[in-house]
């Protein structure tokens, strides 16, 4: 049996027979895919970068968020125990019984956490002392993301992570329980000075 020529617009044979259109058929079908497949590895690329800094930014919101929750049990046990704050080295347990859990205290910024570290240290030159006696509460640290991993980590602001420029710095409750995230080189610029009661 031969094959069939078709005629072009001129009323001449093509030459091309079925056997060619469906290899040119084929030819661009494959082409096609290719550049499908091309175009949705670029996509996904693109959004794996995007979902990363989407997670980025809810890390940090969360970190945001366990340190003005500490500040409020700050708060509430300063208000229970006539305005003193707890001992520095055991912040955590003081103030336990008022959130009943340890997410507070979990820094989701860290990676590769463990449920026996926390990441947040209590400001040491507050241990006890009668929130009263502060001058400038609004400025005053009290409690911040810390290096120290450890459950009642207190220190001073030594203890603050170094953070890559994607953070924007660290973040940090005060004294009047608002919460805050604070630039790398704010952490020089908090004078310490003798706050014990006289």
């Amino acid at each position: 049996m031969s094959q069939s020529r078709l005629p072009d617009k001129g009323g001449r044979s093509s030459g091309v027979g079925r056997k060619g259109r469906l290899e040119r058929f084929a030819l661009l079908l494959v082409v096609g895919l290719l550049s499908i497949v091309v175009i949705s590895v670029s996509v996904s690329k693109y959004l794996s970068a995007l979902d990363e800094n989407v997670r980025d930014y809810t890390r940090q919101g969360v970190s945001l968020s366990n340190a003005n929750q500490q500040a409020l049990l700050l708060e509430i046990y300063s208000t229970d125990y006539d305005d003193r704050l707890p001992p520095a080295n055991t912040w955590m347990d003081a103030t336990f019984d008022y959130g009943k859990s340890d997410l507070i205290y979990s820094d989701p910024n860290i990676e590769g956490i463990k449920k026996s570290q926390y990441g947040y240290a209590f400001f040491r030159p507050l241990s006890g002392l009668r929130t009263q006696s502060i001058s400038d509460p609004a400025e005053m640290p009290l409690t911040f993301e810390s290096k120290d991993l450890s459950r009642n980590a207190n220190g001073l602001l030594d203890l603050l992570p170094y953070r890559l420029k994607k953070h924007k710095g660290n973040n940090v409750s005060f004294l009047d329980y608002h919460a805050a995230v604070m630039p790398e080189e704010w952490r020089f610029n908090v004078i310490v000075v003798d706050l014990r009661e006289p």
